[in-house]
């Protein structure tokens, strides 16, 4: 997934909370 918070509607509701992708933000730790 595109780590671009624009392109994720997910993701404009402002800073991504915790992106799947994101080793060290808790995503996979």
């Amino acid at each position: 997934a595109p780590t671009s918070p624009t392109s994720s509607p997910s993701w404009t509701r402002g800073p991504a909370p915790r992106p799947p992708a994101s080793p060290g933000s808790g995503g996979c730790s």
